[in-house]
């Protein structure tokens, strides 16, 4: 049986020498239905 999924992984700080940092990762079927999510935005400027 084959899987597929989507991975994403984002980071958000000023870095390990600046200050903290935060990391986040998720993992979805391929055929995952985004409808149920709803509204998604980034603050990347």
């Amino acid at each position: 049986m084959e899987h597929c999924f989507l991975i994403g992984i984002d980071e958000a700080g000023r870095g390990p020498l600046a200050g903290p940092v935060a990391v986040g990762a998720a993992r979805v079927a391929a055929g995952f239905d985004w409808s149920l999510v709803g509204a998604c935005a980034t603050q990347r400027k």
